[in-house]
Parts: structure tokens; C-alpha cells; sequence
């Protein structure tokens, strides 16, 4: 039941809030959905980074400067993409377009899984 209070002359006031739903939990909670946020995208950063590595192997005259343009490509993708995906969400909604973001996402990984979009399978003639 809601808190009341007294106020001058005997009568009632109800809080117009219920308790556990303070404005404190709800910034809470979008901080820590934001810090999970950047966590996985620096994850993400640190593994391109990783891959760099083995750049070399399919692309052996592969300069710093490409291989750096190659890391900050990745910021500047995601940036777009952040953008693309609020416009997207505001048109269809955000349930449509996490489905569709998942469902792409499903096939980017079936296939490279199943390599029909690997570098290695590409017959090499540069």
C-alpha cells in the first residue's frame, strides 16, 4: 500500500509513486546497460586487433597505415550503423528491428560458417 501522509487540515495525500521505482534505479540501470555496452565493444575492438595478426598471412604487403585504417573503419561502421538502426527503429519499431538485426546477424554467421564469404575460398589472382 502507498505511503500517506498527513496533510494541514486532516486529510490524506497519497504518494503518486509507488516505492522501488525512484528515478536513482532507472538511471542504475541504464548505466549499467551502457557499461555492458562498451565493455562488448571494446571486446569487439580487442579482438579485430587480434585479427590483425593474420592479415599478414592473406595479405602480405599489407602496410600499418591499412591495417590501422582497417581498426578505425570498424568505430566509424558502428557509428553509422547506431545511426541507421535509430532511424530504422523509429520508422518500423525497436521489436522489428532487433528481429531483422538478429536475423542478419544468423546469416552473416551460417556463412562464415559455412566460408562462402571467406577470403580463402576466392581464387587468388592478385
Amino acid at each position: 500500500m502507498a505511503h500517506r501522509a498527513y496533510a494541514r487540515g486532516g486529510s490524506r495525500v497519497h504518494r503518486t509513486r509507488p516505492r522501488g521505482n525512484s528515478p536513482g534505479q532507472a538511471v542504475v540501470w541504464l548505466s549499467a546497460i551502457t557499461a555492458l555496452g562498451g565493455l562488448l565493444f571494446g571486446y569487439d575492438t580487442g579482438v579485430v586487433s587480434g585479427a590483425l595478426l593474420f592479415l599478414k598471412n592473406d595479405f602480405p604487403n599489407i602496410s600499418s597505415v591499412q591495417k590501422e585504417l582497417v581498426t578505425s573503419l570498424l568505430l566509424a561502421g558502428a557509428a553509422m550503423g547506431a545511426v541507421g538502426a535509430g532511424r530504422v527503429a523509429d520508422r518500423i519499431g525497436r521489436q522489428r528491428t532487433i528481429l531483422i538485426t538478429a536475423a542478419l546477424f544468423m546469416t552473416g554467421v551460417l556463412a562464415a560458417r559455412s566460408r562462402l564469404l571467406s577470403f580463402s575460398c576466392w581464387p587468388r589472382k592478385w
